[in-house]
């Protein structure tokens, strides 16, 4: 347990690790797309629930 205390207290400086880029293009495109899906599952349930009913 203690060599993994050390490489936990460890920068990330000394590990060299870079902070990632925010991809926005990625970020818009993939948020357009959930939507998108979102929207339709939603009026898809509310058309199957509409039809259960009957």
């Amino acid at each position: 347990m203690s060599s993994l205390e050390g490489i936990e207290k460890q920068t990330d400086d000394q590990n060299h690790l870079e902070t990632p880029v925010l991809d926005q293009a990625w970020v818009d495109q993939t948020t357009l797309k959930t939507s998108n899906q979102l929207d339709f599952l939603l009026s898809e349930y509310k058309k199957q629930k509409d039809e259960g009913v009957k």
